[in-house]
């Protein structure tokens, strides 16, 4: 079977890689593309619809949703492009947002896994070239240069800032002040931020690209490719809050935006203004020319899950990736809830052989072992059980001292197989702990009854009863070691 075909379509903004993917979309009978933003995927579908007959496009975003029954082609955000569809072509654009550590996860999820049946295209910066060329796969690389030029003009006030700019700030707030600053000294601006409706924010751009404003204050949203007649971009600030820090913008994301400014062959401008700090002129070099760190991980969460057990299912939410350009995301928020949501409704866990290797190759090899101690730490209840047969019961102890030599204590551990089993198994009431009124099972050890060296079980009781642990093993045990032992 052939590999997969991929073109890699890669260069800075104002190159015409959105243009080209839409174009060849629409040379296949079928097609899919994802794209980073709801406003972007709105603007591409409403200038497919002019194309074409729009009962064959389909629009998907977290907000809007026109699927006509006899859709061929889906415009959609990446995060809600359906993968069970077969397509002839597939693209994914702004594919470098791979490593964006909030929405990485799901670029890199389409990178890995969502393919078309004739072509897939990834457009984006050439930052990502490295990491796409590891990929297994039959993948040709076109490099497109920018259609403009792009220069730094440095600080001005806002007051003297010209016409067709967009200026740019990192909170709503923000936003509506320059706004209103704005409207007082030019007559008035657009707003454009993603937590707009969709009916707002067109409505926005529309008074923009008509030209009944000629100013517009937007958050870094417009860096991910939406096409507007700007000339000019300015800075309100060079910092933002990430979701975890507030922190300067790296030159690649400076880049990104202030590379909205110029559109095909009309030159653009950048620069800063209100507050944000100077950029030094080597910055200032490698932002006009395009020169930015090349990306060496990217972010990602395993898509693969397993939803047989909520076991089963935190299991496979908490797999490690098995390439060394992959980073694991930290815990997503549904993942939490779902933590959570164990914890609250005490939803037991009982785990089955402790001693085995991991079903994947990849995955960290003493993860079995670890399993109790990580599910505890969450505030799971766990029992540790064999399925083998019902001889494997006497391993059990040992099952139990390998949890205990992987993070938990030995008392712990040994709940694990007495009092948490029983209550998992709804017989707590009669067995599990010593106390009056439920049943003798007691098991003596000379030595450490978790350690399989020093173990040495001298009596056991059933229900108050003792048992012969004469077994047929022992008894041979016994013969030849006196046969061998001189």
């Amino acid at each position: 079977m052939a590999k997969n075909k991929i073109n890699a379509v890669l260069g800075p903004t104002n190159t015409g890689k959105t243009l080209l993917a839409i174009e060849t979309m629409l040379s296949f009978d079928s097609g899919m593309i994802g794209f980073p933003l709801r406003l972007l995927a709105r603007e591409v579908y409403d200038n497919v619809i002019q194309k074409i007959n729009p009962d064959k496009v389909a629009l998907i975003t977290g907000e809007e949703k026109i699927i006509p029954i006899n859709a061929k082609y889906y415009l959609c955000t990446v995060e809600s492009m359906p993968i069970d569809k077969n397509l002839e072509f597939v693209a994914v654009d702004e594919i470098q947002m791979c490593a964006d550590h909030e929405r990485g996860h799901i670029f890199t999820d389409r990178l890995l896994n969502i393919r078309g049946e004739k072509l897939t295209m990834l457009m984006g910066s050439s930052t990502i070239k490295n990491i796409i060329s590891k990929l297994d796969e039959d993948t040709e690389f076109i490099n497109k240069e920018r259609l403009s030029k792009l220069s730094y003009v440095g600080h001005k006030k806002i007051s003297r800032i010209d016409r067709k700019t967009a200026i740019i700030a990192f909170s709503a707030e923000e936003v509506y002040a320059i706004a209103e600053l704005v409207r007082r000294q030019k007559g008035g601006a657009a707003i454009v931020m993603g937590s707009l409706s969709p009916k707002t924010r067109n409505a926005q751009v529309e008074l923009y690209q008509s030209g009944d404003v000629d100013f517009l204050v937007a958050t870094d949203a417009i860096g991910m490719g939406i096409n507007m007649d700007l000339e000019n971009v300015y800075f309100s600030n060079l910092k933002k809050f990430d979701g975890k820090k507030l922190r300067r913008l790296n030159l690649s994301e400076i880049g990104q935006i202030a590379g909205r400014a110029g559109r095909y062959l009309n030159d653009g401008s950048f620069g800063i203004t209100g507050d944000a700090t100077e950029i030094n002129s080597e910055e200032i070099d490698l932002i006009e020319n395009h020169k930015f760190e090349e990306i060496r991980t990217l972010y990602w969460r395993n898509s693969k899950l397993n939803f047989t057990s909520h076991l089963s299912l935190l299991k496979s939410l908490e797999e490690k990736p098995n390439h060394e350009w992959l980073r694991r995301i930290h815990e997503c928020e549904d993942e939490k809830i779902f933590k959570y949501f164990i914890k609250e409704n005490n939803l037991p866990v009982l785990l089955e052989n402790l001693h085995r290797t991991p079903s994947r190759s990849h995955e960290d090899i003493d993860l079995p072992y670890k399993l109790p101690f990580l599910l505890k730490e969450q505030g799971i209840l766990v029992g540790l059980t064999l399925s083998e047969s019902l001889h494997g019961s006497r391993n059990l102890p040992f099952i139990a001292g390998t949890a205990a030599g992987y993070g938990l204590g030995k008392e712990e551990a040994l709940k694990m197989i007495t009092s948490n089993t029983a209550k998992i198994l709804g017989i707590d009431k009669i067995t599990g702990t010593l106390e009056v009124g439920k049943d003798a099972n007691i098991v003596i050890s000379s030595g450490d009854l978790l350690d399989m060296m020093t173990s040495n079980v001298e009596r056991a009781f059933i229900t108050g009863r003792e048992i012969n642990l004469k077994s047929k093993q022992q008894i041979l045990y016994d013969r030849f070691k006196r046969k061998y032992s001189n």
